[in-house]
């Protein structure tokens, strides 16, 4: 893997667990306001990191700025940082739009479609592990207003292959990667 995506499955494991962390904390009814704002902060820097690929977006120094933020944020000061090289030289984020998965033949698998009440399947162009359970996606999904309906997706058929997903709404734009867990 890239040292670019070596730190972003940290960085989003790290989202992960303080996003479960939080939901235990509310199941006991304990709203922790530090945790909440990790979160949400840590899900800005992971949705705008991989949006600045082309590099014309972002200096390297901030890149390298909004890194040491999140080791900071996840107390993991050893991961070392991002540059500006290290975004403009991975693999391309997201294929093309509407072509799911396979909208890109290097790296990670990637896609960006419009889905809705009807499910689509996502293909990857490569097989990630044997399993539905070798793999781990970032996403981003929002409503024609422009509004986080992540939570809202179901998710079925999980498969090293791919998965598929249905939306309670039409005309959601969904967008990610998905990344072979390494242990």
């Amino acid at each position: 893997m890239s040292a670019y995506n070596d730190y972003m499955v940290n960085a989003v494991t790290c989202f992960v667990a303080y996003a479960e962390l939080y939901c235990k904390l509310l199941q006991q009814g304990v709203d922790d306001c530090c945790i909440k704002n990790k979160i949400n902060i840590l899900a800005m820097y992971l949705d705008t990191i991989p949006r600045v690929a082309n590099g014309d977006c972002i200096e390297s120094d901030d890149i390298t700025t909004i890194t040491e933020h999140i080791n900071t944020l996840c107390q993991y000061p050893s991961w070392g940082t991002l540059t500006g090289e290290d975004i403009v030289s991975s693999p391309s984020a997201y294929g093309a739009a509407g072509t799911g998965a396979t909208g890109s033949t290097a790296g990670d698998p990637a896609w960006n479609q419009v889905i809705g009440t009807s499910p689509t399947v996502i293909t990857f162009y490569k097989a990630l592990g044997t399993s539905g359970d070798d793999w781990a996606m970032s996403f981003v999904a929002r409503d024609v207003n422009g509004f986080d309906v992540g939570a809202d997706l179901t998710f079925s058929s999980r498969t090293a292959n791919g998965f598929t997903v249905v939306s309670p709404w039409a005309n959601v734009t969904f967008e990610g990667s998905a990344t072979l867990v390494t242990t």
